[in-house]
């Protein structure tokens, strides 16, 4: 195992195992990992995929979709809190 792979299971144990309710195997930590790096890929993929699409159905860009203006209110919508 290389020590970049140590260090991530490493730190995989570190994170989950005080969310645990028992003692996580080197197995258990393993496939944690790879579970997580699985659910991002999928996510990077996805929004790859929905960029693309977007992008040939005449959608916002994907930079003015990340940063949205918030809405002004006008004075008389002003509420208290």
């Amino acid at each position: 195992m290389s020590e970049a792979a140590r260090r991530s299971l490493e730190r995989t144990l570190e994170v989950w195992q005080p969310r645990s309710l028992r003692r996580l195997s080197p197995e258990d930590t393993r496939q944690i990992a790879e579970n997580v790096r699985g659910f991002f890929d999928t996510l990077i993929k996805w929004n790859a995929e929905s960029h693309h699409a977007g992008r040939h159905r005449g959608h916002e860009s994907p930079e003015k979709l990340a940063s949205p203006e918030l809405p002004r209110r006008h004075k008389a919508d002003k509420r208290s809190s």
